[in-house]
């Protein structure tokens, strides 16, 4: 770990740090890492949806590029290469790190890396992928372009990259392993030291305008298509009429909630669905959950997910393999077949009705959320880091 003897300079580029499980890695990695071995910056092509920034440390630099986040994505992207390009190696050149470490998607991955190659800077790229899903996974014309285009952009410098679930890493190591330097699983974390599970009994579930009776069901997630809260409320409907004290409490904000909120107030719902939005502070929410749902079609690895466990919180989730190697059906919590409303129902109302098995179960979802701590990602993180300089 040569260049680790003295202070490197290392820089996080993701395209903002609004509330998300990819964008909580970045915020916890900066903060984590030893600052008497590097000097942490963060770069955000935008500047209009960083609500994580208040978990930032105040040794670790945020820089804001002045785009909004619609600005990064569909024809908007043009003027956004145009733009950003020139400012954004202007801000590599500056810093001048050691280290460029994206945490970017598609056409921005290739931003990314291109800033990198011709910013005049001899950093080392490294490269997070948090996904085993989309153009990984799935077929199409538009999927093979998509994956060409992050395959360009991990060749442009040789990146080495990190994948946070078992099946990330093969799915990487298939597409990406003649053009990666080295390519390492490294899962990501939790950070247990901000969940606190003796709230359980300090924080009231008045606080959001429920009974104490009342039983809660959460899930914590983006509001796209990949996360399926359609299939979550399909099996609500069937689970509100048999009990008037169960919530499901949405939090999390995005593209398909307008449709998610239509739904709600065509099937009347609207007494046993709430939904929080964002929340830059989960722990008093986890602290009055009693249980966790997860319907994810596809995931890295799920921050969201380990963290209801780190709670002792029961969860019901998704069959999909970044989500079965954390729970063992019947045992840490219970799995149902993606996009089955029915066989959700039935996990969640047993849940509901049984408090016994809700307490055994939480506990075991807690003893076997241990190993995800973020004391060690970012002991891996550090000695790959320290990898590069060998080659």
């Amino acid at each position: 770990m040569d260049f680790l003897e003295r202070k490197t300079i290392i820089v996080h580029v993701i395209e903002s740090l609004e509330m998300g499980g990819r964008e909580k890695t970045v915020v916890d990695i900066a903060n984590g890492l030893d600052k008497n071995l590097f000097d942490v910056h963060i770069i955000t092509f935008s500047n209009d949806a960083n609500t994580q920034i208040t978990g930032l440390h105040k040794n670790v630099s945020l820089h804001e590029m002045p785009f909004k986040r619609n600005d990064l994505g569909g024809l908007s992207a043009i003027r956004f290469w145009q733009k950003g390009m020139p400012l954004y190696k202007k801000l590599l050149r500056k810093i001048n790190p050691g280290i460029v470490h994206t945490h970017l998607l598609f056409q921005l991955f290739l931003f990314g890396s291109r800033g990198i190659k011709y910013a005049g800077i001899r950093a080392k790229h490294f490269h997070t992928v948090q996904t085993s899903g989309l153009y990984f996974s799935e077929g199409g014309i538009m999927n093979k372009l998509r994956l060409w285009v992050e395959q360009k952009a991990v060749s442009l410098n040789h990146a080495y990259i990190s994948c946070v679930s078992q099946q990330a890493l093969e799915k990487c190591t298939l597409h990406f392993n003649k053009y990666a330097s080295a390519i390492r699983l490294i899962y990501n974390s939790v950070d247990e030291t901000k969940l606190k599970r003796f709230l359980k009994t300090e924080v009231h579930k008045g606080s959001f305008g429920l009974k104490q009776d009342d039983i809660m069901v959460t899930y914590v997630a983006r509001m796209d298509e990949g996360k399926d809260h359609i299939t979550l409320l399909k099996g609500w409907k069937e689970i509100a009429p048999l009990n008037n004290h169960v919530k499901l409490c949405l939090v999390g904000d995005g593209i398909t909630r307008l449709v998610l909120e239509r739904y709600v107030h065509e099937h009347q719902l609207g007494q046993s669905v709430i939904f929080m939005g964002t929340l830059s502070n989960l722990q008093p929410v986890l602290s009055v959950t009693d249980i966790g749902v997860f319907t994810s079609l596809f995931e890295g690895f799920s921050i969201a997910l380990a963290e209801k466990m780190i709670m002792g919180i029961p969860v019901v989730a998704s069959d999909i393999p970044a989500i079965s190697s954390l729970i063992k059906d019947n045992d840490n919590g219970f799995l149902f077949p993606p996009r089955n409303h029915q066989v959700l129902a039935q996990k969640l109302l047993l849940l509901i009705q049984n408090p016994v098995l809700r307490q055994k179960m939480g506990e075991r979802a807690y003893q076997s959320a241990q190993p995800y701590t973020l004391k060690e990602m970012i002991k891996n993180y550090t000695a790959f880091y320290g990898s590069a300089s060998t080659d």
